[in-house]
């Protein structure tokens, strides 16, 4: 765990900010945007964490169980940030997050970012709490541009993007967490928590009678988890991000091929 940026020791809120890797790669400016430019100090402390894994749900719930184990142990960490390493947010993109977080009371905020191909599909959606295997359906940029800069589920209900049941599920890829709510710790009858990460996946036929196979993300899981235990989870463009690929893919403007989710449930 890399030393704290910031006062140290103020009583102002901490939060541990998280890159999870895959091996070493990491974009040179997603790097800098995590160890230099995410904030500038002036309303919270910042204690980094990497995490090296190729197991994509156990490297979250590590950086995750460091969060909340630097809690318990009083080291005051009282929020989670994520920022993945193909991500490459503006400057002070912590401080619009937790900004936003603190003036809508949020829970959890995410930025919206696009996948990296041409059709300008977020990998933000709507979806089902209680069904992991029920087509969620994402958000294009188009659709995210006539939104409010920072939204919830129920601007997705007012403008017809969603049904009255259905959670926003936020993606991780540059996101924050409030630790302190109770979900953040709470327990099933077993002693695990309820909220965590995982990845679920399975095989089955396909509407062309053909096997095929499908996932449940875990930022998605994550979310579902989080609306079962009556969390707010926003999302955003106020934070303008790219998506580093063979070229980068930008938050900034309604671009893109589609203007709703035509692949549903079916990627």
């Amino acid at each position: 765990m890399i030393p704290i940026l910031g006062g140290g020791g103020s009583g102002r809120p901490k939060i541990l900010m998280a890159q999870p890797l895959y091996g070493w790669a990491v974009h040179p400016f997603s790097a800098a945007q995590f160890y230099r430019g995410a904030t500038a100090g002036d309303r919270f402390d910042v204690v980094l964490k990497t995490e090296t894994s190729s197991a994509l749900g156990k490297c979250f719930n590590q950086l995750y169980c460091h969060a909340l184990n630097g809690r318990e142990r009083g080291q005051g960490i009282s929020h989670l940030a994520m920022l993945h390493g193909d991500v490459i947010p503006y400057p002070r993109w912590l401080d619009t997050h937790y900004g936003e977080l603190t003036r809508l009371g949020a829970d959890a905020i995410c930025t919206v970012i696009p996948l990296k191909d041409r059709r300008g599909v977020t990998s933000t959606a709507v979806g089902w709490p209680d069904d992991d295997w029920k087509a969620a359906r994402r958000l294009t940029l188009k659709q995210v541009h006539r939104l409010p800069e920072t939204f919830c589920i129920r601007d997705l209900i007012e403008a017809g993007l969603a049904e009255p049941g259905q959670c926003l599920l936020g993606n991780t890829g540059c996101w924050l967490l409030d630790i302190r709510k109770p979900w953040a710790t709470g327990t099933d009858e077993r002693g695990d928590l309820r909220c965590f990460f995982t990845i679920r996946d399975r095989i089955r036929r396909g509407p062309d009678g053909l096997w095929a196979p499908q996932m449940a993300p875990e930022d998605w899981n994550f979310s579902r988890m989080l609306a079962r235990e009556g969390a707010a989870v926003w999302a955003t463009r106020k934070v303008a991000a790219q998506h580093a690929g063979h070229q980068v893919f930008s938050n900034e403007s309604p671009w893109g091929e589609w203007e709703e989710d035509l692949a549903a449930g079916q990627e």
